[in-house]
């Protein structure tokens, strides 16, 4: 009894308009999302690449859907400019950048830059150019750090314990931290 009834909710679902199915973009928005958040959260490389193409392919569906149906974001923009955001460039395709370092976190960086600029090269998408752009932005910014000379730190040179300088009631500020180095006396000491 059960199997005529799949059966029966099954028929009755092909036989609905196509028109309805065709117009409603939403589903494939629902299943872009949802395959974006699976690779956000990870996976291993198999899942990753697997859910890459299915992302892909729902971004462009959703994309065809949208021409179809009237709504795609070119003609949004085009009545409301005030919304319009950047739009990718197909044909511009940027180089990884180079792995010579032997920093290895700074290796790992790189190594994410070039992953994004190679997701963005393949699929120029807007999610794609924001995680290449600011994967690529830390990774540019931790090289500049690495390759400017080291910066000197004032390192705490104490010259007098903590107990010569400390305040009334336990209280510990710059004057405290300027008495230990020996650049002030301990004044308030002196009332005691």
């Amino acid at each position: 009894m059960q199997k005529l009834l799949i059966i029966s909710t099954a028929l009755a679902a092909l036989s609905l308009p196509t028109l309805a199915l065709a117009n409603d973009c939403g589903q494939w928005q629902s299943k872009l999302k949802s395959t974006q958040r699976k690779l956000n959260n990870g996976g291993n490389q198999s899942q990753v690449r697997q859910w890459a193409k299915e992302r892909d392919y729902y971004a462009e569906t959703l994309d065809r859907c949208n021409k179809k149906a009237g709504t795609h974001r070119w003609i949004e923009t085009a009545n409301n400019p005030s919304t319009s955001r950047h739009t990718p460039t197909r044909g511009k395709r940027e180089k990884p950048r180079a792995l010579n370092t032997e920093n290895p976190q700074l290796q790992q960086i790189i190594a994410t830059c070039n992953y994004w600029i190679d997701q963005y090269n393949t699929n120029a998408s807007d999610t794609n150019y924001t995680y290449q752009t600011t994967a690529c932005r830390h990774a540019d910014q931790m090289m500049a750090e690495a390759d400017s000379p080291p910066t000197k730190h004032n390192t705490f040179a104490p010259t007098r314990s903590l107990k010569e300088c400390v305040k009334p009631d336990n209280r510990i500020d710059e004057d405290v931290k300027r008495c230990m180095q020996g650049q002030m006396e301990p004044q308030w000491r002196v009332n005691r």
